[in-house]
């Protein structure tokens, strides 16, 4: 089994934390989205809805799941590490927007979200 050194906050969302992570064995860059602090059931249901979801995925476009420990405190996943967000990537490619681009909605599986929830790999 791989382990990782955890660094540094990198982002986050409503129910996790990301942080820099790097795979010991072969210094790859890696991100870990750690569940935040005193996260309710729902939370808990949602992140592990997540990791279960990601992890039956296999796109070229979807982050892979390297590991993950579900029984910690606080829980985790590790992913490759994504060349920037949806957001920066709309921004290097097409410039400021007028309104921002964080403020553009996108909707995936009913779901609305945020374009600093997608990443570009």
């Amino acid at each position: 089994m791989a382990t990782f050194r955890f660094g540094n906050r990198i982002g986050g969302g409503s129910f996790g934390v990301v942080k820099e992570a790097v795979r010991q064995e072969d210094g790859l860059r890696c991100a870990a989205k750690f569940l935040l602090d005193g996260a309710d059931d729902d939370d808990k249901k949602r992140f592990q809805r997540e990791v279960r979801m990601q992890m039956q995925m296999d796109h070229p476009h979807v982050v892979p799941i390297l590991g993950k420990n579900e029984t910690a405190n606080p829980p985790w996943f590790i992913m490759p590490r994504a060349l920037m967000n949806l957001c920066d990537y709309l921004k290097s490619s097409f410039g400021e927007a007028r309104h921002g681009y964080s403020t553009i909605s996108l909707v995936v599986c009913n779901t609305p979200m945020r374009t600093e929830s997608f990443i570009v790999i």
